[in-house]
């Protein structure tokens, strides 16, 4: 299934699939002008067909090149689409989260994942523990790149230490990160709080 012919070629896209089946997948367009924001596109048929590709948000960043910062997309267990990517953007460089207003709807209005300033490209991913969403990201903000890690949207994250080309993954009540630092490669895992039922 070919969802796009227009795409950033070196910025990674990201696929997840909510606990009804429906698959998403989400990369970074290049409009008319070198514009370079982000669609998403969900299939309710294994990915056989796709629904209109929308927009996660209207950054307009304009760039004759590749930034090489594909974003990332979870589904948390409620079937509620997370993204969150990098823009450069003027007035709006960084990066960014958003939360799906339902499984295939639109998103709801972006929020940073850290303060303002100037900020060079960096990666974020995301997973999801029941209906808790978690991130990882980093923070070019100061050199070497130090990596943060939290519930998007509820602060700067915490403190991982210097780090670059984070992973994430939750599962069976854990939550593990990856992270290369140094030519190595660092892991680290904890339990994840128990969600109220």
């Amino acid at each position: 299934m070919v969802l796009d012919t227009v795409s950033c070629i070196c910025c990674r896209t990201a696929v997840a699939s909510g606990p009804d089946g429906r698959v998403h997948a989400l990369w970074r367009h290049v409009f008319n002008g070198s514009v370079r924001d982000f669609l998403t596109a969900h299939s309710t048929d294994g990915a056989a067909t796709f629904a209109p590709a929308a927009r996660v948000h209207e950054d307009g960043w304009v760039l004759n090149g590749c930034p090489d910062t594909g974003g990332d997309l979870v589904v948390d267990g409620a079937g509620v689409v997370h993204a969150a990517w990098y823009t450069g953007a003027p007035g709006r460089v960084g990066l960014w989260y958003a939360r799906g207003d339902g499984p295939a709807g639109a998103f709801a209005a972006p929020v940073r994942l850290l303060p303002t300033g100037h900020l060079p490209p960096a990666h974020v991913k995301l997973t999801a523990s029941g209906t808790t969403v978690w991130g990882i990201w980093e923070d070019r903000r100061v050199a070497p790149a130090e990596l943060r890690f939290g519930t998007p949207g509820a602060g700067a994250g915490r403190s991982l230490g210097a780090g670059e080309a984070p992973a994430i993954a939750a599962a069976g009540g854990r939550l593990a990160v990856a992270y290369a630092r140094d030519g190595a490669v660092l892991v680290r895992a904890a339990t994840v709080p128990r969600e109220p039922s």
